[in-house]
């Protein structure tokens, strides 16, 4: 994760405190609690006029109803145009929200966007728990001073998004070598660590535990710039759930996956026990051999990923309590009232993550509210250039008209304008 710091003792707004405030409660990503709401009672928030995104833009703030409704897809905003897209490989965005309180920020090229938040909002918590009344009575106008307020890039803490894999890094299920055969130079190599086992939903809502396999062969090679290394790929010992919702390691079956070069990626699909080179609906598990940026050693570096979350449509997801060792297994137990909501996929971690703009059950009732907090992104990363940092604030979680959810009210303000 790129860090860029600047001051933080000048030109603060009022209500304005420092430190960081606790993640999203668990109950919010039930989603049986995020339907339609019934009793919105609160104003209805401006929606777009008769002025195009870039005039309002340059006139005060910009406001739109951004759709976030769906369970695996992510909606991109571009924060100049107010033109949205789910295809997120090939449009053009700078932020993408999804319905459970996730923003993904556009790292992609050569200048990945940054963000700081601005403003925290702290009248809305007290010891990280959330103060009923100023939820209940804050409404989108009084709160849309503080996108106006004169922000000051050098008082801000931008930061780049980091990829936050269920799995972990590699030395989460994997091992530094140093003692294989001469012919492999010694050092550097990676293997599979045979030791962990992991509880994976599939994406068919099957059950697996899943357990890399050593063999003795290198996964990768920290050293290996110049991805001339030949690659073994990768393998699995797949045990499916029983009927009665318990593990028989005895019964595993092997799933192993080929990469078709140094530097790429086999699919692994759980459920039919195959892989490919593509990614199919029906992939489970994802394994990559990318160059390594930076870290440990300055060649390659294996990355796993699920059909889930941040990285996949599907709703593949690695069992909280993931890893498991070999004496655990008997204990596992599979049904829903073992298994529960007990499941992560693969997310992303920045300062809208990091920093909830909506909090669930503030009133009792199954409701979002906002607190309206103050985001600032930096479109090209860069802390030298600040004529490209817009001002973001959330304002309604359900729409306008309909009241139905994940349907964001988005404000977006350039900080040049204060």
């Amino acid at each position: 994760m790129q860090h860029t710091h600047f001051n933080m003792t000048a030109h603060q707004p009022p209500g304005y405190r420092r430190t960081a405030t606790a993640m999203l409660a668990a109950a919010f990503l039930l989603s049986g609690c995020l339907g339609s709401s019934s009793d919105d009672n609160d104003p209805a928030p401006r929606v777009s006029d008769e002025r195009t995104w870039q005039q309002a833009l340059s006139e005060d703030f910009a406001e739109t109803v951004v759709d976030a409704s769906s369970y695996s897809d992510l909606t991109g905003i571009d924060l100049l145009t107010g033109e949205t897209t789910q295809d997120l490989e090939n449009g053009t965005w700078d932020i993408a929200l999804q319905r459970f309180n996730v923003v993904k920020l556009n790292g992609r090229g050569d200048n990945p966007v940054s963000a700081a938040l601005a403003n925290e909002q702290s009248a809305f918590y007290q010891n990280g728990d959330p103060v009923r009344n100023v939820f209940v009575n804050a409404t989108p106008d009084a709160y849309a001073a503080d996108l106006r307020y004169p922000y000051q890039p050098e008082d801000l803490m931008f930061m780049s998004e980091s990829f936050q894999p269920a799995f972990g890094e590699w030395r989460e299920w994997a091992t530094y070598r140093s003692d294989l055969p001469a012919q492999r130079n010694g050092g550097g190599y990676v293997t599979a660590n045979e030791s962990h086992y992991w509880v994976v939903q599939s994406s068919e809502d099957a059950y697996f535990v899943v357990q890399l396999l050593d063999n003795d062969e290198p996964l990768f090679d920290t050293r290996d710039g110049d991805a001339s290394f030949d690659q073994a790929g990768i393998t699995l010992a797949v045990t499916p759930m029983q009927a009665d919702g318990s593990f028989d390691t005895t019964q595993s079956e092997l799933l192993s996956g080929d990469l078709d070069e140094p530097r790429g990626t086999v699919y692994l699909d759980l459920d039919t026990l195959s892989s490919s080179h593509s990614a199919n609906a029906g992939w489970d598990i994802a394994y990559s051999v990318e160059t390594s940026a930076s870290g440990f050693g300055s060649g390659a570096v294996g990355v796993l990923r699920l059909n889930g979350g941040v990285s996949g449509e599907e709703n593949v997801g690695l069992h909280v309590d993931s890893p498991f060792a070999a004496s655990d297994l008997a204990e596992l137990d599979g049904t829903d009232q073992g298994f529960g909501f007990s499941f992560n996929s693969d997310s992303v971690e920045n300062p809208f993550t990091a920093n909830e703009y909506f909090r669930y059950g503030v009133d009792g009732g199954h409701r979002l509210w906002p607190n309206f907090r103050v985001f600032a992104v930096d479109l090209d990363g860069d802390p030298e250039t600040t004529d490209d940092i817009v001002l973001v604030q959330a304002v309604h979680y359900y729409h306008p008209d309909s009241g139905e959810s994940a349907h964001i009210t988005l404000r977006a303000r350039l900080l040049e304008n204060q």
